[in-house]
């Protein structure tokens, strides 16, 4: 069998009021992506890169002053377009 690498991603604060930090801890030389969805589904923020801070984390800063408060989805992407981890961003 061939083995999939998941991504792990933390971000704080979450939920975040004026900006949040993405850190990604992913596969060795690997570059990453970020997507943001509202609950309906509809793309938000649309492959944003992600800057590597070492040969296997990458980081994202953002802050929400275009995004209105709710819940989103969010979606990181490797350099195949490939999503390797998901989850859940609250916006106060």
């Amino acid at each position: 069998s061939i083995a999939t690498f998941k991504a792990a991603v933390k971000i704080f604060p979450n939920p975040m009021v004026s900006s949040a930090t993405i850190l990604v801890q992913g596969e060795y030389g690997q570059h990453y992506y970020f997507n943001l969805f509202d609950e309906l589904g509809r793309e938000i923020e649309t492959k944003m890169p992600m800057q590597k801070t070492t040969h296997d984390q990458s980081v994202l800063y953002i802050n929400c002053n275009n995004i209105s408060t709710g819940n989103y989805i969010y979606n990181v992407l490797d350099g195949n377009n490939k999503v390797v981890a998901s989850g859940k961003l609250i916006v106060e």
